[in-house]
């Protein structure tokens, strides 16, 4: 009889570790990242006021930079985390139409020295919270804009990106995802050779807390 209470102490044990661990997981992958919580905006009349006059700031800015280019010249170009925030919110939907995946909802970013924070609401029949890419953007001659991806999170838990590669055998086949050899991480590679920015050449990117900033000619 000793050894049957024994075993059943131990199952007990097991019970409680794994209701404790799922209780854990759950708990863990619906937490929102601080940033996100930061960046997500309540639609008072100040908020929206605020976000109109960001996406005027961004809009200019971006024509002058656009006839800048035409007439190759010199051009810098900066942005915050709130006018970038304020675009996403006001004018992203406008822009991708029903392009936009159903299943994503409220971009927001936020940046760190070198590293830009990127998050959405996700909804799926699965699971719904917010997911978060960390980023670190370099540019990589001859005309290529590097996105290496730091860490992907549901919540606070980290997915491996080979997992994400092994059940989206779309984003496996894509050229534009690849492991970066110099870093051994995974990282989004963006030609800049499309026929509408095929003038455009980056020269510097620098990421910093409160701004992100391109120069180019």
């Amino acid at each position: 009889m000793r050894w049957i209470r024994r075993l059943l102490i131990l199952f007990a044990l097991l019970v409680l570790l794994l209701v404790g661990g799922a209780g854990w997981l759950y708990w863990a992958a619906h937490q929102v990242p601080t940033f996100y919580q930061d960046a997500v905006q309540v639609d008072e009349p100040k908020a929206v006021e605020e976000r109109r006059e960001a996406v005027e700031r961004v809009t200019r800015q971006t024509r002058d930079v656009v006839e800048r280019i035409q007439e190759d010249s010199a051009w810098e170009y900066e942005i915050t985390p709130q006018e970038l925030n304020a675009w996403l919110t006001d004018e992203l939907p406008n822009q991708v139409g029903g392009e936009w995946p159903p299943e994503l909802a409220d971009p927001r970013v936020a940046f760190e020295k070198d590293r830009v924070l990127l998050g959405a609401m996700v909804d799926t029949p699965v699971w719904k919270g917010v997911a978060a890419l960390a980023l670190q953007p370099r540019l990589e001659k001859p005309r290529t804009l590097l996105l290496e991806i730091e860490s992907l999170k549901i919540g606070q838990v980290a997915i491996p990106i080979e997992r994400l590669l092994k059940e989206i055998p779309d984003l496996r086949r894509s050229p534009l995802i690849r492991r970066d050899p110099k870093s051994g991480r995974y990282a989004l590679r963006i030609p800049l050779n499309a026929d509408e920015i095929e003038n455009v050449r980056i020269e510097t990117l620098d990421v910093q807390p409160e701004r992100l900033r391109l120069t180019g000619r």
